[in-house]
């Protein structure tokens, strides 16, 4: 309660004067809160954490209101100092938990994370593993509705550990993104394409229709990269995070371009399909070039559906769905024991019990494979 006479039952019904004269007059807040856009008790008690205990007003007042639309919340959250986050460490897999207008897990939080790859690093002459860390945007006090590649992700994680095995496990030379031009979508902290620059990649461009995003991804390259500014041949920069908006007028710019184009989470909107399909159809070499998607659902949600409504508008697009052991495979036998690229994930990519249980309590792992007509 707000005070000793009123409940979060009638305070939802109050006009907004009324609520006014509620937080003034309390000398203490308790670890119940009112929502004013009329949710239910139940829901207001399962935003509160143990944590949430007599605020003075004051505290309330000044420090501790966050407005996210109509939704008044206590902000309790406990400083990264003083909690473990040992179960961030490496790059491991989090369980995210929904928010509004997002999800979110205690390792976005982080300033920076580092994490170690199998994959030697071809651009260092002691041919050391590769090493990555990326600084993160996210902060405790502000939503990462509408900017979520701030952050690093599992569906990333899991997408560059992907790119690692699937780099040291063809038994080939040169491996798949040796001398290759490879575009990621929706960069996010750049990881994927960092990793792809150190695994010989002749050329990344980062991509991302957010300012805010690219210009911490290019700040990750730059820290990542012996050189802040590597050049190719023709004087170029051979890495670079770059704007991108998705739709055929964007993407012409990067006309077939392409040999692989990465991205991870890219489908969660339907909204979006047909220009994310217009623009891999529009950068993609035609033929030659490959579309290495992965994607994650969560809990209650099933990445299935998502997939394969997208796979349906992208094959209008001219894009087609690349079958391991078909005579357009790019990757040659695949060493799990599904063959399959999923089976890969499964089998080599998650390090342990946690991890995998992280995993279950999604809604489920995709990775999709896709060339141009």
């Amino acid at each position: 309660t707000t005070d000793n006479t009123t409940t979060t039952s009638s305070c939802a019904t109050r006009t907004p004067k009324m609520r006014q004269q509620t937080i003034k007059s309390t000398t203490k807040l308790f670890a119940t809160l009112c929502i004013w856009s009329a949710n239910t008790v139940q829901e207001v008690q399962s935003i509160i954490p143990p944590t949430a205990i007599m605020l003075t007003r004051e505290q309330f007042i000044l420090n501790n209101i966050i407005t996210i639309g109509t939704t008044l919340l206590l902000d309790t959250t406990t400083t990264s100092s003083s909690m473990d986050m040992s179960m961030c460490d490496n790059g491991a897999l989090a369980s995210e938990q929904s928010i509004p207008g997002a999800y979110a897990s205690d390792c976005i939080y982080l300033p920076t994370r580092t994490f170690v790859l199998q994959s030697t690093n071809v651009n260092n002459v002691k041919n050391e593993p590769i090493t990555l860390t990326v600084a993160q945007g996210a902060t405790r006090d502000a939503s990462v509705s509408g900017r979520t590649g701030v952050a690093l992700w599992n569906s990333c994680l899991l997408l560059t550990r992907l790119l690692d095995v699937l780099n040291i496990s063809q038994g080939t030379t040169p491996t798949p993104f040796k001398d290759q031009t490879v575009l990621e979508l929706g960069v996010g902290t750049a990881a994927a394409s960092i990793a792809a620059y150190k695994m010989g990649a002749k050329q990344v461009i980062a991509t991302d229709g957010n300012p805010e995003v690219v210009a911490l991804a290019q700040r990750n390259i730059v820290a990542n990269i012996d050189a802040d500014i590597v050049m190719d041949s023709n004087g170029n920069k051979s890495i670079k995070a770059e704007q991108l908006n998705w739709g055929f007028m964007d993407a012409i710019d990067y006309s077939n371009v392409a040999d692989f184009i990465i991205g991870s989470d890219l489908t969660y909107n339907s909204g979006t399909w047909k220009i994310l399909a217009e623009t891999i159809a529009t950068i993609l070499k035609p033929k030659t070039g490959i579309f290495l998607y992965l994607t994650l659902g969560h809990s209650g949600f099933s990445s299935v559906g998502e997939v394969t409504g997208f796979v349906s508008v992208a094959e209008a697009e001219g894009l087609y769905v690349v079958k391991e052991g078909s005579k357009d495979w790019p990757f040659g036998k695949i060493p799990s024991s599904s063959g399959t690229l999923k089976g890969l994930l499964m089998e080599k990519c998650l390090r342990n019990q946690a991890e995998r249980d992280v995993l279950a309590g999604t809604g489920g792992v995709q990775v999709l494979v896709m060339k141009r007509k």
